[in-house]
């Protein structure tokens, strides 16, 4: 129970690229590494390079991953024995106490975050079954995505797609970019880089720095103009 490699692919298993785990959020050392690589290993890449610098995050991870205990079940009974013995000592040690209370509330969270996980992934495998179902759903999800007006900040709704389109192309900003990474489910399938909208959400600060991806949307955005 609470072990990745339930819900790691086929892949991932046999040494392929690494997926990013949306319960690494919760570990203050994921946020540690990840800010350490940026700063020393990224600074220098130019926006366009910004593939080496999620490639370069995710071979950081992956070195700290195998060093890592990630079964959580497994955990949450080492750490409960663990406050155990703390209250059976004559003289407790409230301090470490309550740290241990602080890191078994944590591995509780990434058991719920892997049931969560675990059962999306089940419900995809069953849904493979039912062909029907998913053409309908992509079919809602096109109608969903089809942009049939739009509003400004000034409240002025555009309808026509001449008008749209040069709405559409103003320059991007980065409440627009933060908006639009947000509004993905945490939970999607990753990219091919191996990293999901919930890596992006949580190392926002971060990845948006000067070489991030604000300057990469700016050269994109440069481009199409």
């Amino acid at each position: 129970m609470g072990d990745l490699n339930d819900i790691m692919g086929n892949q991932e298993k046999e040494g392929g690229i690494l997926r990013y785990d949306n319960r690494w959020r919760l570990q203050p050392e994921v946020r540690r590494v990840i800010n350490e690589v940026w700063n020393k290993e990224c600074a220098d890449l130019p926006p366009a390079k910004f593939h080496q610098v999620i490639k370069r995050l995710r071979n950081a991870l992956s070195r700290w991953r195998s060093k890592q205990k990630l079964n959580s079940q497994k955990e949450i009974q080492r750490i409960k024995q663990e406050i155990q013995g703390v209250y059976e000592k004559d003289c407790i040690d409230y301090d470490h106490l309550n740290s241990l209370k602080l890191l078994l509330q944590m591995y509780y969270r990434m058991e719920e975050e892997y049931w969560r996980t675990k059962s999306r992934v089940l419900w995809l495998q069953a849904g493979d079954k039912n062909t029907r179902f998913f053409h309908a759903k992509t079919k809602q999800r096109r109608n969903f995505n089809r942009i049939i007006h739009i509003q400004d900040e000034a409240g002025t709704h555009y309808s026509k797609n001449e008008d749209i389109q040069n709405h559409i192309v103003s320059p991007i900003t980065e409440n627009e970019v933060r908006a639009a990474v947000f509004s993905i489910n945490p939970d999607k399938s990753p990219g091919p880089d191996g990293m999901n909208a919930g890596f992006y959400r949580h190392h926002w600060n971060t990845i948006k720095k000067e070489n991030g991806i604000l300057r990469e949307m700016e050269k994109l955005d440069t481009e199409m103009h």
